[in-house]
């Protein structure tokens, strides 16, 4: 008994260490990095052969934070169709997370999004509990940067969300079906949701065309991974049409690799932050899941990607998978959000 009751003080220790640390350093990630490397060519998650180029833009519902237009330069041919300078590319909505209002703390990823021919719109919003004007600002920030690119084929359309991004990821998808967009291709990936607002309190009404991804990590102390259990199992759409995806930590490391609540974070920017920076952890979790999704909904590529492979260590060893089940549960420890929280106004699975 006083070794369970140590080896829970030690838990409890660390959890409060991590989210002091991931606090102090504005959400940028506290995951140790796996190996870096590239996936091969040709395979959900590889890098995109286009360039980026940046414009800020202001959106009239929240001056304190660019609403950032990313688009793709340059003559490569992408897998997303056509060469990365055309006049018609497809779009992602990113929905960033609650601190992270600038888009390097999402570099990577919009980096490889833009590098496989979409245009990305990152709208930011201030840090302030607001959710019905904060989910006002991401939506106008999107709008607003489709009309600023003037290149958007807005009939292939995806949103990426991660935390507080992640739970306005189902309204999202509803306002962006309201304005018909999305005919084509109409795609929405939700890492580690926070409470998802203004959509009510039963079933979530999404368009039966929508690929959603759902992806929970199994060590998120930041919020609880019931929440995204709750989004995967009441978006109404056909089982075929939606996917849960557990992260499980890899403890055959030492060091272990954390699935933690910041997976798809990774600075570009600041070289101090170097075990911040992309690594295998985020292409094969976040990345891949991103493609695959995008693939399956724009031309049914990559639909029967498996998503539980996290690919291996240099000595071959495979890294622990991930689970995809249509009936998950939450394994993880005690979070700061927990689903009872009295500001989720949904249900608790």
């Amino acid at each position: 008994m006083a070794a369970r009751a140590d080896q829970r003080a030690r838990r409890w220790r660390r959890i409060g260490a991590t989210a002091l640390v991931c606090l102090a350093i504005v959400a940028a990630g506290c995951s140790v990095p796996p190996p870096r490397g590239s996936l091969p060519a040709g395979t959900p998650g590889a890098d995109g052969p286009c360039g980026v180029a940046r414009t800020d833009l202001w959106n009239p519902l929240d001056l304190r934070h660019a609403d950032v237009l990313f688009e793709p330069t340059g003559d490569g041919r992408p897998w997303t169709g056509g060469s990365c300078s055309d006049d018609a590319r497809p779009v992602v909505l990113v929905a960033h997370g609650y601190l992270g209002t600038a888009p390097e703390v999402y570099q990577g990823l919009i980096d490889h999004l833009v590098g496989a021919g979409f245009v990305v719109v990152f709208p930011g919003y201030t840090v302030e509990y607001g959710p019905s004007h904060q989910y006002e600002v991401v939506d106008s920030g999107f709008d607003l940067g489709v009309e600023a690119s003037g290149r958007v084929d807005t009939s292939r359309v995806g949103v990426v969300g991660h935390s507080f991004g992640g739970g306005m990821t189902p309204w999202l998808v509803q306002q962006i079906d309201a304005r018909g967009w999305g005919s084509e291709a109409l795609w929405a990936v939700t890492m580690a949701p926070h409470y998802v607002l203004e959509v009510g309190t039963g079933p979530i009404e999404l368009p039966a065309r929508t690929h959603l991804a759902v992806v929970n990590y199994d060590e998120d102390v930041v919020v609880d991974a019931r929440i995204g259990i709750d989004l995967y199992r009441s978006a109404t759409l056909d089982p075929s049409q939606k996917v849960h995806v557990m992260v499980h930590t890899d403890r055959t490391v030492d060091p272990p690799l954390f699935a933690d609540h910041f997976g798809p974070i990774s600075f570009e920017f600041a070289s101090f932050l170097s075990n911040l920076s992309t690594d295998r952890g985020d292409r094969w979790s976040a990345w891949r899941t991103v493609d695959a999704t995008a693939g399956c909904a724009m031309d049914g590529r990559w639909c029967d990607t498996d998503l539980e492979d996290m690919g291996t260590w240099p000595d071959g060893r495979p890294v622990v998978r991930a689970e995809v089940s249509a009936d998950p549960v939450d394994v993880g420890p005690p979070a700061i959000q927990e689903c009872e929280f009295f500001l989720n106004p949904r249900p608790c699975p």
